[in-house]
């Protein structure tokens, strides 16, 4: 079995999540992996503390939390934690969270 560099094991991973994403059968066939593998690197990701919905859960059940959750994740890899966005999600947490 040949090893998947991790910047492509990502890439992968980015397509389960999110509101566009596909589902895991639908991957391993365009990716040409075993859905046995992206339901273990799924697995791992949500261990690791990562927001990896099921396909099926689509993001209008999303809670509130796990929106801004979501969020953040994208803006930090999008922006780079910006100062300001960091400052805005975070009110925005204890906002949810309060309410």
């Amino acid at each position: 079995m040949k090893r998947i560099p991790r910047e492509r094991k990502e890439a992968i991973l980015a397509k389960l999540a999110g509101p566009d994403r596909m589902s895991v059968e639908e991957l391993a066939k365009q990716e040409g992996i075993s859905v046995v593998t992206l339901y273990a690197w799924r697995k791992q990701a949500r261990q690791e503390g990562r927001l990896m919905p099921d396909h099926d859960d689509s993001p209008q059940g999303w809670s509130s939390r796990m929106v801004i959750i979501q969020a953040d994740r994208v803006l930090e890899h999008t922006v780079g934690g910006s100062g300001l966005i960091n400052d805005t999600i975070g009110m925005t947490r204890q906002v949810i969270e309060i309410g």
